[in-house]
């Protein structure tokens, strides 16, 4: 009988030691399901299979959204400055990848009133053939600043719209005709057949003169 009752304590005991075993199991899963030790930034819902009611920008894939993007804090606009002449003595047209490529486009940066002549010298902007690299869809526009740094207002710049293009003044008392010192935010907007006459018209630059 003692025998007996001896056989029985080890197996309850030995059951009790099994289901303490599985609960401590089960419970060092669930903690470790809870509390995960990352390099970086963590997102608890990644661990839950929770999904996020907020989608953070900095972690798309891929830099081409097709919804709508909110900057409740406001955002800092970057991108590089192109000097496309020192001192603009020819007409010049500037590339494709030159405007894509540059957020600020200036000319006459080295002139001085000696050397430049009283004389309106032309900018012309690429053509649809090439803008359509980067501008790829109807209504794709690009935006960039454009500067005439010669000392004298008489050294004027014009804008003269590429191939397929045409030039549209964005303010009342403006032109597409820069006087040195001053600039213009210039737009340009795919947009076919833009007239509605059936012309090769596919695409508005927008001039939009510094007062």
């Amino acid at each position: 009988m003692l025998k007996r009752k001896i056989k029985e304590s080890m197996f309850y005991t030995v059951i009790a030691f099994v289901a303490v075993l599985a609960i401590g199991s089960v419970a060092y899963a669930y903690s470790v399901a809870q509390n995960v030790n990352v390099a970086g930034d963590y997102n608890y819902y990644e661990a839950e299979s929770q999904v996020s009611d907020e989608i953070t920008l900095g972690g798309a894939a891929g830099n081409t959204f097709e919804v709508p993007v909110n900057f409740y804090e406001g955002y800092i606009k970057g991108g590089s400055k192109l000097n496309a002449s020192s001192t603009l003595t020819q007409p010049r047209t500037l590339t494709a990848g030159e405007i894509q490529n540059h957020k600020t486009i200036t000319v006459n940066s080295a002139a001085v009133a000696g050397t430049v002549a009283a004389a309106s010298l032309d900018i012309t902007l690429a053509a649809t053939s090439t803008l359509w690299s980067f501008l790829k869809t109807e209504g794709d526009e690009y935006t960039f600043d454009f500067i005439n740094q010669s000392p004298t207002t008489a050294s004027s710049t014009e804008i003269i719209a590429g191939t397929g293009c045409q030039t549209v003044v964005g303010v009342a008392d403006g032109d597409v005709t820069i006087p040195g010192q001053k600039g213009a935010t210039i737009t340009i907007k795919r947009i076919t057949d833009w007239l509605a006459d059936g012309g090769s018209i596919d695409c508005v630059v927008q001039v939009y003169e510094w007062n």
